[in-house]
């Protein structure tokens, strides 16, 4: 799964780039990059990357203003906000705004960005199915209500046809009358 799966990488600093697409691609990650912020979203709009990391600084569009727009653009993408700063400020801000997850630089284990990355897209595939089910179930539901209300319809012309086959109501014949109910029964003198 990981193999095909591509990230893009926004971030204004070459060094951070090339440490971190070196650890997403041996984690078997296909990368994407963009060195700021408006240059990202036309890479993300071009090539519709399964995961977005974003720098929370920098020049021009921040990262924040950027997660933003991917937030409202792409909801099901899952966004990382990577932050050299690390402030608890700018972490809940990232997260108020949409971002699935929030590291800082620099990574003390070149593996928690991969980690990161790959729990991220769990998430994303897990909700996506989820929604997937719903949907499915929901469709099962309404023609569920549609095979009842069709069974109540032929039901109740089956019982209309039915009336309609029994003899009328207090029909007479000789000695005996007959009446209609939920059970046959007859006046008079009927065992005779």
């Amino acid at each position: 799964m990981v193999a095909a799966t591509t990230v893009l990488l926004i971030d204004d600093n070459d060094l951070v780039r090339q440490a971190f697409r070196r650890i997403l691609q041996q984690a078997g990650f296909r990368v994407l990059e963009a060195d700021g912020g408006e240059s990202g979203l036309d890479v993300f709009r071009e090539a519709m990357p399964a995961a977005v990391l974003v720098d929370l600084r920098m020049p021009g569009l921040d990262g924040l203003e950027v997660l933003s727009r991917l937030s409202q653009e792409s909801p099901e993408t899952p966004v990382i906000v990577v932050s050299g700063e690390g402030s608890m400020t700018d972490a809940l801000s990232a997260l108020r705004l949409g971002a699935w997850d929030y590291v800082t630089k620099p990574l003390l284990q070149s593996e928690i960005l991969a980690q990161t990355v790959t729990r991220a897209l769990d998430k994303a595939r897990l909700l996506k199915e989820n929604r997937e089910h719903r949907a499915h179930l929901e469709l099962l539901n309404d023609q569920l209500t549609k095979a009842l209300e069709e069974l109540r319809s032929d039901q109740e012309a089956g019982r209309r046809l039915q009336n309609q086959l029994l003899p009328p109501d207090q029909l007479r014949m000789g000695r005996w009358t007959f009446s209609r109910s939920s059970r046959w029964s007859c006046r008079g003198s009927c065992g005779s």
